[in-house]
This record gives structure tokens, C-alpha cells and sequence, in this order.
């Protein structure tokens, strides 16, 4: 005893429990030994259920003939479970357990129930009423509506529950009253919502009566209206009845047609999603207020910026409306400045600080209404100042002469138009100041820009210094012909050397103004004196190109005697090489002249179609 007081609660328990098993197995040891060997049970499992079980039926044998009953409805295996899980039934006399599982399942078969009769057996009284309610549900909804099982498996709730099958019957008509259509209706109605049936009757009053009070201001519903409102989910529906709300009042107070509001409705984002008690008639009344108590004047604006009745009452109507008159501007301005966000406005403030401005100033390079109307300048205004500043090197004061005379420039697209025109425009030799050249700048002009931006990267050079030497050639010729020759004379005339191309170009720029055909037949001749042992310097090659045949003929030769010889070996008497160096001068004429043997004073250049091209040294010859 003294042992027992000492223990807690939960090792008392403990302590009681294996008292009782320990006695079950002394008093009723045939019966134990059955159900462990018969059911197969492990120690514990054993220990579990002799532990739920009463003496009474243990002394007269009622297990024993329990487990054999149920062992002819099913397996070994399902009887061990049903025992473990419900120790109870080994307590019920067999012969009330075999009447009770008859009763039962000639109730579950009336309503189309075919459970098998273990399970009906070892169900407890709970699960059999729950059971029998559930399939008494089934049979009305699939008598009532014409349901298949499918159909009827797809609205059931899966948790079951004790229902009144009159109480659904009676959900049923009054669903059909609503509705005033076919069974059919009331089917489509049932199948989309199920929750109609199955809701509690509070919450089926509350949303018919809410459904009712719309159908009140929709008199000429038809079912089809009347099955898509008692369908609704409760936010499409709370929206519903807002906006029937937000038109009654609107027609009331603003004399709004059906078609005007349903205009508004359909771009506007919050009106008719909130009480307008609460939220609209508040806006209402103070533009009327505003002007003058005019209808007409505020539906006018509401019909020009459907989105007016979306902004708050204290936190953007009434600041715009006061910023409208601190401006001197129109009141009836309000449909575009109630969009200019608290951040839009201290930009406009942002820019003024920024380059110094005076209030006309900044009205000029930003005007408020155009400011207000133009979203897209108030989104990329800051990105727009930012890139121009740092084109002009920070300079505000350069930064707001430009912006005085053009103020229409930051109305340009940033991302297609004031970026990429302003780098082309710096990039092809304009000055910082003649950023206001892109607001009027042509297609043909952007074009003549990429080409000069592509030919002075090219050459690597400045473009001012780019400018002051081919400025007059590249505004001249198309931009695409001036390129073509460009890429012509770098990869085939000047084998890709940029250094030689650039002093070519300085000493003649007109180079880029030869036709590609003539630039084609004087590479010919080059290629001809270059096999010959000459190497003509970067000025000589463009002479070549730019002279007419005229002037090469004359003016070849004779300067041929100036030009650096690569080493060429020539057979001479004895088998010597003779090397011919651009320091000879004059005493080397006569080796020029054996390194041009065959070729005649009067080259003749001709192409192939030339009726003189048997005559001629070089010809020009058409590619396939």
C-alpha cells in the first residue's frame, strides 16, 4: 500500500491495468488462449482488447462465438481488425448480432446500399445512422433531379453527416421557387452549387433573401438571370449587388444612363465593389459641391475619366482639386490630375530645384496639364533628365538652355526616341548643344548618323576629328552606299588595316564618293602593280582609286620611282638578285623600268565588254 501512494497518477493506471490483465488470464484462460491463437494476436494486441472487455462475456463463452460468426462473413485478417479497433462486439450476444446485422442491411438495400454484411456488422450504431442518412440523401437528389451516381458522388459532401431527408426535399422547392424554372433548372442549380443543398438553413435564408432584394431591381429576369444569380459564389455576388447599388445611385444622383454606367463600370477597377453608402455618395456630393451643384459637369468628367470615383475622397480629390486652384487652372481638370501620384508631383518640384527654374520656366519645359495628361512623360521624365545630364557632363546650366529651346524634347519617348537618337547624334561628331536637332530629326537623317557613328568607331578616331575631314563626304552620298564602300576599301583594298585606311581618307576623303564598280577595276590595277614587286603607300592607293583613267595614265609611271619596292628577286646577268629601294631616286629609273617590262606607259584599264579589251593591260572582268 505504501507503494501505491507513492506512484503518479499515470504509473497507477499503469499499474491497474496490468493488475486487470493479469486476472483475465488467471480467471478465463481458455477463452484468452482462443482469441490469441484463432485471431493470431501479438502480446499487446491481445493485452489491448482483453483489457476493453467484460467479464460476463468471457465466462460464458459470447467471444468465442463472436469471433466464429464473424469469421464466417470474412477474412481472418479484417475479423482481427474489427476485434482490435471494437473489442465491444465480442460483448454483444451473437444472436442479437446476427438480427442487428440482417435489420441493417435490409435498411441500407432499400436505398441502394449493398454493403457487404461484415462491414455492416462491426459498423457501430454512429456510423450506421450516418451510413443510412448518406444513402437516403443519394435516392431523393437522384429521384428528385434525375441524377446519375456520378453526378450525385460529385455534389455529396465527402465528410457524412446526419441529414433530414424531408428538410432537403423541402431545400429542394424552395430552390425551384426561387429559380421559377424547369427540374432542370433546379438540376444546373444543385450541380454548379451544391452547397445550396447542404448549407445551414440561416445561412440559405440570408442568401436568398440578399439574392431576392436584387431581383428587385431586375424585374424582367429571366431563369437563365435567376439560375446565374442563386449560383454565385458570395464575392461575385457581393459585387453583384453593389454594383446594382452604384448604378441606382449614379441614375439618382448623376442622371447616368444604363448605357453610360455600364461604360464606366467597364473601366473603372473599384467602383461597384463597395458599399456606395459608404464610399461613392461621399465623392458625389463634394464634386457637386464643387461645381455649383452642375450634374451635368461631374457626369461629364466621370464619362472622360472613368476612374474618378476610384481615388480616395481625402487623399487625392480633394488635394488635386485644391492644387487646381493654387495653379489658376480649370476645376474641370480634375479627371487627369486626380491620376498624378504624390511621387509624379515632386518630380515636377524635383526638376525645378534640380536646374534651377523659375515657376514659367518650368511651366514651359513641363506644362502642368500636359504634364497630367501624359502619363508616359511622367514615367520616364527622371530617366530622360537623368541620360541628358550625363551627356552634357552635369552641366545644368547647358542642360536647361536645351530644354528651354526645345521644351518639347522630354515629350519624346525615352526609350525609343531620346536615348538612342541623342548617343547616334553625339556619336556622329554633333555637339552637346545640338541635342535639340533629335525633337525634328528625319529618318534619312538618324540614317547618315548611324553610318558616320559605325565609320568612326571603325576607324577609331573622334568623331569631331571624324567630322572635320570626311563631315562634308558622309552627308552627302545614301548611307548605305557610303558603307558598302567603306567595308569595301578596309577588307579588300586595305586588307583590314584601319591605320592605312584613316590616312587614306585624310588625304582623301572623296574616296568614299567612288562608285563601287570603279573602286572594283582600280583594285585590279593595284593588285597588278603589286605583283610586280610595288607596294604603294596608303596616299598612293587613294590617288589610284579617286584619278580618272586620264590621270592615271600620265601620272602612274612617273611617280612609280617613289614608291617602296618589296625585295623582288629578278634574274639579272650573273644570276645577281637586284633589289630596287624607294631611296634609289633617280639612278634606279632604268631597274623601275625592267620591273615593268611589258607594261606599257599607256595602261590601258577596260572592261570586259570593252570592244578595246585585247588592248588593254588590266581587265575588269563580271562576277558570276
Amino acid at each position: 500500500t505504501a507503494q501505491l501512494l507513492v506512484l503518479h497518477n499515470n504509473e497507477f493506471e499503469e499499474w491497474c491495468r496490468d493488475q486487470t490483465i493479469q486476472r483475465v488470464h488467471k480467471e478465463f484462460p481458455k477463452t484468452v488462449q482462443f482469441i490469441r491463437t484463432t485471431l493470431q494476436m501479438k502480446q499487446e494486441e491481445l493485452d489491448s482488447v482483453l483489457i476493453r472487455i467484460s467479464s460476463e462475456a468471457l465466462a460464458n463463452y459470447n467471444a468465442e462465438k463472436v469471433v466464429n460468426f464473424l469469421l464466417t462473413l470474412d477474412s481472418l485478417e479484417r475479423v482481427k481488425t474489427a476485434i482490435i479497433r471494437q473489442p465491444y462486439l465480442v460483448s454483444i450476444q451473437v444472436d442479437r448480432l446476427e438480427d442487428k446485422t440482417n435489420k441493417r442491411r435490409s435498411l441500407l438495400q432499400s436505398v441502394d446500399d449493398w454493403s457487404d454484411a461484415f462491414t455492416v456488422a462491426t459498423m457501430t450504431n454512429d456510423e450506421f445512422k450516418m451510413r443510412l442518412s448518406y444513402m437516403n440523401v443519394r435516392a431523393t437528389l437522384k429521384r428528385s433531379l434525375g441524377l446519375d451516381d456520378t453526378q450525385v458522388d460529385s455534389i455529396l459532401p465527402r465528410s457524412q453527416n446526419l441529414w433530414s431527408i424531408s428538410g432537403i426535399t423541402k431545400r429542394l422547392d424552395r430552390i425551384s421557387q426561387f429559380l421559377q424554372g424547369s427540374k432542370d433548372d433546379v438540376k444546373k442549380a444543385v450541380l454548379s452549387k451544391p452547397d445550396l443543398v447542404f448549407c445551414s438553413e440561416k445561412k440559405f435564408r440570408k442568401s436568398t433573401a440578399d439574392r431576392l432584394a436584387v431581383l428587385h431591381h431586375l424585374s424582367s429576369a429571366s431563369a437563365a438571370d435567376r439560375l446565374e444569380l442563386i449560383t454565385l459564389d458570395s464575392k461575385s455576388f457581393t459585387r453583384l449587388r453593389y454594383r446594382e447599388a452604384t448604378r441606382e445611385m449614379l441614375q439618382g444622383m448623376l442622371d447616368l444612363s444604363n448605357e453610360d454606367f455600364d461604360f464606366v463600370l467597364s473601366r473603372a477597377n473599384r467602383l461597384g465593389t463597395w458599399d456606395p453608402n459608404e464610399t461613392l455618395k461621399p465623392k458625389i456630393d463634394f464634386m457637386l459641391h464643387e461645381f455649383s451643384g452642375s450634374r451635368r459637369a461631374v457626369r461629364d468628367l466621370l464619362l472622360e475619366n472613368p476612374r474618378l470615383f476610384d481615388f480616395s475622397l481625402h487623399s487625392r480629390l480633394i488635394p488635386r482639386m485644391r492644387m487646381l486652384g493654387e495653379l489658376g487652372l480649370p476645376l474641370d481638370l480634375i479627371s487627369s490630375f486626380v491620376m498624378l501620384t504624390e511621387n509624379e508631383i515632386q518630380q515636377r518640384h524635383n526638376l525645378k530645384s534640380y536646374l534651377n527654374l523659375t515657376d514659367v520656366e518650368l511651366d514651359m519645359i513641363v506644362p502642368p496639364v500636359l504634364w497630367s495628361e501624359q502619363r508616359n512623360l511622367r514615367q520616364n521624365i527622371q530617366s530622360a533628365i537623368n541620360f541628358l545630364s550625363s551627356k552634357t557632363n552635369n552641366d545644368t546650366v547647358l542642360l536647361k538652355q536645351i530644354l528651354l529651346n526645345e521644351p518639347s524634347l522630354l515629350t519624346l519617348s525615352f526609350t525609343t526616341k531620346i536615348r538612342p537618337v541623342v548617343n547616334l547624334l553625339l556619336e556622329s561628331g554633333c555637339a552637346a548643344n545640338e541635342i535639340p536637332l533629335v525633337v525634328n530629326v528625319t529618318h534619312k537623317e538618324i540614317e547618315v548618323m548611324k553610318m558616320k557613328a559605325y565609320i568612326y568607331r571603325s576607324l577609331q578616331i573622334d568623331p569631331k576629328e571624324g567630322n572635320s575631314f570626311l563631315g562634308d563626304v558622309l552627308s552627302k552620298a545614301s548611307p548605305q552606299a557610303i558603307i558598302r564602300r567603306f567595308n569595301f576599301l578596309l577588307s579588300h583594298v586595305f586588307t583590314h588595316s584601319v591605320e592605312e585606311l584613316k590616312l587614306s581618307l585624310i588625304e582623301q576623303p572623296f574616296l568614299l564618293e567612288v562608285p563601287i564598280g570603279k573602286l572594283r577595276e582600280r583594285l585590279d590595277v593595284l593588285n597588278f602593280l603589286k605583283s610586280l614587286g610595288l607596294e604603294p603607300s596608303p596616299i598612293d592607293i587613294a590617288n589610284i582609286m579617286v584619278q580618272s583613267k586620264t590621270e592615271l595614265i600620265e601620272e602612274l609611271i612617273p611617280g612609280m620611282r617613289h614608291w617602296y619596292s618589296r625585295r623582288r628577286e629578278l634574274q639579272a646577268k650573273g644570276g645577281k638578285d637586284i633589289s630596287i629601294s624607294s631611296e634609289a631616286g633617280t639612278r634606279d629609273d632604268d631597274a623601275i623600268l625592267t620591273i615593268l617590262d611589258g607594261f606599257r606607259p599607256g595602261i590601258v584599264v577596260a572592261s570586259f565588254d570593252d570592244f578595246e579589251r585585247e588592248n588593254a593591260e588590266v581587265v575588269h572582268w563580271k562576277q558570276a
